[in-house]
């Protein structure tokens, strides 16, 4: 995989999509189980576990997780690629992101 390939997996927040995005791992991985898991966690509904995809934080898929990142939205539009870059970082937002995804991980 090339370095431009790669960096669509760089996401806003600073994890990297393909070690530690457990939403991200469940969907390329086609893992069900872990899908259902994640939808009964996020969605308080097992059944709507097809809504889990993600094609990476800055990936072409037009319907994914990350389309709806508070996150990423709070970046772009301050004109910033990563929010290390803001003046603000870390948030309380972006500090409650990483500890869902830790939870989620586990």
């Amino acid at each position: 995989m090339e370095f431009i390939d790669k960096l669509k997996f760089s996401s806003v927040c600073g994890i990297y999509c393909e070690t530690e995005c457990a939403i991200y791992q469940a969907y390329s991985k086609n893992n069900k189980t872990l899908r259902r898991h994640l939808a009964l966690l996020l969605l308080e509904d097992a059944e709507r576990w097809t809504e889990i995809r993600c094609d990476g934080c800055k990936g072409e898929q037009a319907i994914c997780w990350g389309a709806n990142c508070k996150i990423k939205k709070c970046a772009y539009s301050r004109d910033y690629e990563f929010c290390i870059e803001c003046e603000n970082y870390p948030c309380l937002s972006l500090i409650q992101q990483q500890q869902k995804n830790e939870k989620l991980k586990q």
